[in-house]
């Protein structure tokens, strides 16, 4: 094999990590490194360490690292700029940023559970894709029946779809690709309907001259339906009220 397909098959496995770093975060959104770290850059014979501090991702779907050269000059990498970085740089980013989304999505789990007293338990059958604590590349097929807290350790109850037998997993059991869905499903055993009503009033006062007040209020009819009719600023202010609970 020749030095070119060598290359071309880094530049495959650079796409394949930039491709799964794009369904981490998703369109528009950007992530700033809670930890930073060395990146290296490597061109020809310029050959640098950076630090990177954030992951951009743009609306059109272009990756974009953010790093502080050596200089410390804060810079924005693009487009091809961003192939430059050797294999273990883009094995570093891709780590660190599911690391740290991984934990923002189990402190979403976490506070929901204190929210509802430590645990909540699952009604409906949700499936649910966990990893083996013994083996983390075994993966079953599960339905989840609740999830709790142990001195603030996440811990997951299953039934194994197989034989209808009950498990107890720790935190670990719960794959990247499973945390939205356990989040969705803990969220819709807990959230409950709230009737929120606004209610307010307007008013504007018209100064206008006329010969008596059946033609002044004509004056303003018109002008408040064709040139003007009222809007915010002529709110008199809001009131919110709780209306859960009220006969409707």
């Amino acid at each position: 094999m020749e030095r070119k397909d060598y290359a071309e098959k880094f530049r495959d496995i650079k796409d394949e990590i930039l491709d799964e770093i794009r369904g981490i975060l998703g369109n528009g959104e950007k992530h700033y490194f809670k930890e930073t770290f060395f990146v290296h850059y490597v061109e020809g014979e310029v050959a640098t360490t950076e630090v990177c501090s954030a992951l951009e991702i743009s609306e059109k779907g272009m990756v974009v690292f953010h790093v502080i050269n050596s200089v410390q000059d804060a810079e924005k990498i693009e487009a091809h700029g961003v192939y430059a970085y050797d294999p273990e740089s883009f094995l570093d980013i891709l780590d660190h940023l599911q690391k740290e989304v991984r934990e923002k999505k189990l402190d979403i789990i976490r506070e929901l559970l204190k929210n509802n007293g430590g645990s909540i338990d699952v009604k409906e059958n949700f499936e649910f894709i966990c990893a083996d604590e013994g083996d983390k590349n075994t993966l079953s097929h599960s339905l989840l029946k609740g999830v709790s807290l142990d001195n603030d350790k996440i811990r997951v109850k299953t039934i194994w779809k197989e034989d209808s037998s009950q498990y107890d997993y720790d935190e670990d059991c719960i794959i990247n690709e499973e945390l939205d869905n356990v989040i969705t499903c803990l969220k819709s055993q807990t959230n409950q309907k709230f009737v929120i009503r606004v209610s307010g009033s307007y008013s504007r006062t018209f100064d206008i001259e006329a010969s008596s007040y059946e033609e002044a209020l004509e004056f303003a009819k018109t002008e408040w339906k064709e040139d003007a009719p009222l809007c915010p600023d002529d709110s008199n202010g809001e009131d919110w009220e709780d209306y859960t609970d009220y006969p409707h």
